[in-house]
């Protein structure tokens, strides 16, 4: 057996940290002890993981001084991640501008501009407008100060004046470096005869600074053909292209393969020295082929490239689902996620050392071994051959946030309209290999466009990771909120600890920690800052009980120093005790079936707490109870130390988190405290293990539970009771084996039906010192999904110019299986939108949905538009003709 089972984490999620021995730009420690951001989700594997954030601990996230520092306002929608060096925060904006602005006042302290942007209208594209600039998160070299950013530039009208550059300034001055701009012109290496056309591709990845070159990756805008997906590198030092390469080759001179490389603004990767990771989009699909072959088209597909000791890049290994040629058809890309590569430090095996999670608009999670990918149907049954499938969840258009504390995590977003924040933890099976294993979500759901998840840390201390992410209640951004949600799951549900309204969010948007305070950008050209306005005037650390027998107590003092004078304004008190994971948990690990009490994001945009149905939370004080404690009005003087007493009396198996409660004259403090309660057998991570209804033939669903020790002693697995077909069961450790206290193991269940059904079952697992048995089901349906438009034209007539007229078109399911939509284009100019449908709405059959079109003219004469829905069921994209005339 390779690699070691995990244990399981007594306390919450925590922390990441920077990964070592990688070419990684994430983290240069200034004198002041405040690291530096200078690429993308932190750092070249993109972890989005901060671990140096000790001022944005829950408590404080939750205190009352924390709230909005400073907004300052640019030039352009913000759809770049901000960057920080020496306490500048860099800010590119749609209208071809940059910013130099103090991370501690908001002044701007330089502005740079590039030119005249591209105009959307050119290309009658409405997925980003009006103008677009700087869309990309630029990348710092931290040794020079130089900040590198794409721009694209229009100099004169129509499509052929477009340009695309590469630009080089000063982070500190602004001034541009000598050598740049560069234009980004050429033919790709692997296509003679067919050249990189400026007029058609968008760069949208995040840029890469690998070994003295930036990489960039291209695709399209608005999918409006023609486009490849292209890479580009670009030396440093020379300030000239040095490499081109296209995922789509051998295919003569069609320019029009696609494949577009966009992944909703994640950054290319790079886990080690020479290796560049990414995702790529709808296009040619690869042929069946071993991991170690790439073919020449590779649409829907993680490719690894090696960088050359020339600068070329060369293709090395590749993963693309089996079912490729239908998210091809359906739209329903694979590169709409950027793929994470998991550090070292915290995750992987002896055999399994490089591992990356990929996720697209399908919702299904791959994780995949870095260095034996798995080609294409190189599974059983031509299937696919990597680590684990999870899922289909809810889909995603974004890149996954990772934490290296309490045995690893992976948190992701599932933007797809209707989505949850996901947080599932790491593992390995009982054969050791990794495994990743849902383990809650939000209660409340997320609109469309977005953002990707960020966690921040102390470290990796217990109790003491955030992870934020940017709301939007739908594709226009509105009712847009900085969210911070606490990173452990309790009962199967990720807290909601604080949010703020941000105005109309941009597209897939990402904020930046740095130095206690939070950056993020928004569609109205506004740069804003969160956090404490003051030191926190009551500090105490998290307290971890350990292990204690259910039925048993212990006792610790809690000890809270007072850096100001406080008065205490009620009593001190639990509170928000729940189990963290047990055999009372009953939220289903399949986002479209969770049984919550109510999943609905109320008008005002602020997030329901429904409790999951049936998880029994433990009622306060049963578990944690508080003696000693300060009266109310008792007075708390600067330079004292309050100490309670708290007490752990667990009444279930596994960890218990919680917080105590001082209210004061300042706002409620708080402090985390966690422990294990042990009893002898096995404990799940999630029961029943529920499906739903699935069309049969297609593929089948995974779920993932995670079984551990939950008792004191160690335990020796006596026998297993598997469910039957359709039901398959792999990661189960061999019978005879020892499992140590807290250890674990992650299973996952296959449901693959070919016949229509109800199919209920059961998985027993059985320990020399107990028994674990867990409810499995699921039902199948045969046929197929079809979507129906109710008209393939609307007609407005004349509207006056300056008025409006407003018209909606039916959408439906004709088919006998549900129906996702996969994609929505929406038109743009004189007709427009409110409420869009929801790229991922899930339609059961028979069910039909409105559509309202409103028709704007602000000129007389005749308008044209359309309105493109894409669904999973194989007819591609359908569309609906929009005419009107102004007068």
């Amino acid at each position: 057996m390779t690699g070691t089972r995990k244990r399981v984490a007594v306390l919450a999620v925590a922390a990441a940290v920077v990964v070592a021995g990688v070419a990684t730009t994430a983290a240069v420690a200034l004198a002041s002890g405040a690291p530096n951001v200078t690429t993308a989700g932190y750092d070249t594997l993109r972890t989005n993981w901060d671990p140096n954030e000790s001022a944005l601990s829950p408590a404080a996230v939750q205190a009352s001084t924390f709230g909005k520092v400073f907004t300052t306002k640019v030039k352009g929608q913000i759809y770049a991640q901000p960057l920080v060096i020496n306490n500048t925060v860099i800010v590119t904006t749609e209208k071809a501008n940059a910013y130099g602005i103090n991370a501690t006042t908001g002044a701007i302290e330089w502005t740079r501009n590039f030119g005249t942007p591209f105009k959307a209208s050119t290309i009658v594209c409405s997925d980003l407008t009006p103008d677009v600039g700087s869309t990309s998160t630029p990348v710092v070299d931290p040794a020079t100060g130089t900040v590198y950013l794409t721009t694209r530039l229009q100099s004169g009208g129509g499509i052929a004046n477009s340009h695309w550059y590469l630009q080089a300034l000063s982070s500190s001055t602004g001034k541009e470096v000598s050598g740049f701009p560069v234009e980004i012109q050429g033919t790709p290496d692997n296509t003679p005869g067919v050249p990189f056309d400026a007029d058609y591709a968008m760069q949208r990845p995040g840029l890469l600074l690998l070994n003295g070159a930036v990489y960039m990756g291209f695709a399209s805008d608005c999918d409006i053909t023609p486009y490849r997906g292209i890479v580009v590198g670009v030396s440093t030092s020379t300030a000239k292209v040095t490499t081109m390469w296209s995922d789509e080759s051998g295919i003569g001179t069609d320019a029009d393969s696609q494949a577009g490389i966009w992944q909703s603004g994640g950054g290319l990767v790079s886990d080690i020295a020479g290796r560049i990771i990414l995702a790529t989009g709808n296009g040619v699909s690869p042929t069946p082929a071993a991991g170690t072959q790439p073919p020449a088209t590779l649409s829907e597909s993680v490719v690894a490239l090696s960088v050359g000791t020339n600068g070329k890049l060369t293709p090395t290994q590749f993963f693309s689902p089996s079912n490729a040629p239908t998210l091809d058809q359906n739209d329903t890309d694979l590169g709409s996620g950027g793929p994470v590569a998991l550090p070292t430090a915290y995750f992987g095996t002896s055999a399994h050392p490089h591992l990356v999670v990929e996720v697209g608009k399908d919702g299904r999670i791959f994780l995949i071994d870095a260095d034996h990918m798995g080609g294409s149907g190189q599974g059983a049954g031509g299937g696919d051959s990597v680590l684990q499938t999870l899922g289909p969840f809810n889909g995603v258009w974004g890149h996954p946030a990772v934490y290296g504390g309490q045995g690893g995590w992976v948190y992701i977003l599932e933007s797809s309209g209707g989505g949850y924040l996901r947080a599932l933890s790491y593992g390995t099976n009982g054969q050791g290999v990794p495994q990743l294993t849902s383990q809650g979500t939000s209660t409340g759901s997320f609109g469309y466009t977005s953002g990707s998840p960020m966690v921040t840390s102390n470290g990796t201390t217990a109790g003491s990771a955030v992870v934020w992410v940017v709301y939007a209640g739908g594709s226009t951004g509105a009712k847009a909120q900085l969210r911070a949600y606490g990173a452990a799951p309790s009962g199967g549900v990720l807290p909601l600890l604080w949010s703020a309204p941000i105005g109309t969010a941009s597209k897939f948007s990402m904020p930046t920690a740095y130095n206690g305070r939070i950056y993020v950008g928004d569609r109205q050209g506004r740069l804003m800052a969160f956090g404490s306005s003051a030191g926190a005037p009551v500090q105490a650390a998290p307290v971890d009980f350990g292990q204690v027998a259910v039925g048993q107590t212990k006792t610790v003092t809690v000890s809270a120093a007072i850096t100001q004078n406080l008065q205490t304004t009620g009593p001190v008190s639990v509170d928000g005790v729940q189990e963290e994971a047990g055999p009372s948990t009953t939220s289903s690990l399949r986002g479209t079936t969770r049984r919550v009490e109510s999943t609905t994001v109320p008008a005002s945009g602020v997030e329901s707490s429904s409790p999951v149905a049936g998880s029994a939370p433990i009622p306060p004080g049963q578990v944690f109870t508080v003696t000693g404690a300060p009266p109310t009005s008792s007075k708390l003087k600067a330079g004292t130390t309050l100490r309670v007493k708290v007490t752990f009396s667990p009444t279930v198996a596994g960890p218990v988190v919680a917080q105590v409660n001082l209210p004061t004259s300042s706002g409620v403090h708080t402090v985390a405290v966690s422990g294990y309660g042990t009893v002898p057998g096995l404990l799940a991570s999630a029961r029943p293990l529920t499906f739903g209804t699935i069309a049969t033939g297609a593929g089948g669903e995974y779920l993932s539970v995670t079984i551990s020790n939950s008792g004191s002693q160690s335990e020796k697995l006596t026998s297993v009771d598997l469910p039957g077909a359709p039901y398959s069961v792999t990661g189960l450790p061999a019978v005879g084996t020892e499992l140590a206290p807290q250890e674990a193991f992650t299973v996952s269940v296959h449901f693959d039906p070919s016949v229509a059904g109800v199919y209920p079952a059961v998985l027993s697992l059985h320990t020399d010192q107990g028994s674990i048995s867990l409810p499995v089901s699921g039902s199948a349906e045969s046929g197929h999904p079809l979507l129906v438009l109710s008209t393939r034209s609307v007609s407005f007539g004349t509207v006056g110019v300056g008025s409006s007229e407003t018209l909606s078109f039916d959408v439906s399911n004709g088919g006998t299986v549900p129906l996702t939509i996969e994609r929505v284009i929406v038109p743009e100019g004189a007709f427009s939108t409110t409420v869009p449908l929801p790229q991922g709405l899930r339609l059961d059959p028979d069910t039909t949905v409105h559509q309202t079109v409103t028709f704007s003219p602000t000129r007389p004469g005749p308008a044209t538009g359309s309105f493109s829905v894409t669904g999973n069921d194989e007819q591609g994209p359908q569309l609906v003709s929009l005419s009107g005339s102004g007068t």
